[in-house]
């Protein structure tokens, strides 16, 4: 999992104070600054959401069959990313 799709998005995600991110159609908004544009994922392999939509977690994988996994924990208000085995 060293020089793949999702490790490279990963990169750019880990410097950035995210506002909101979607890893489906490529972009994350900081807090501040300019939205950021990266690959977006070729399909959502799963997807969990909140009673109101919001969602819960995701894995998405990309062209090269990487994959990533977004969680987002409604108790602690904390999003996480993180690369994952297909």
């Amino acid at each position: 999992m060293n020089d793949t799709m999702a490790s490279r998005i990963l990169d750019i995600l880990r410097p950035i104070s995210i506002a909101a991110c979607t890893l489906e159609y490529g972009y994350v908004v900081p807090h501040e600054g300019e939205t950021v544009r990266f690959e977006p994922c070729k399909r959502v392999v799963s997807s969990v959401r909140y009673l109101g939509g919001r969602c819960k977690s995701m894995v998405c994988e990309y062209d090269d069959g990487s994959r990533l996994k977004f969680t987002y924990s409604a108790d602690t208000g904390r999003a996480q990313y993180r690369e994952v085995k297909p």
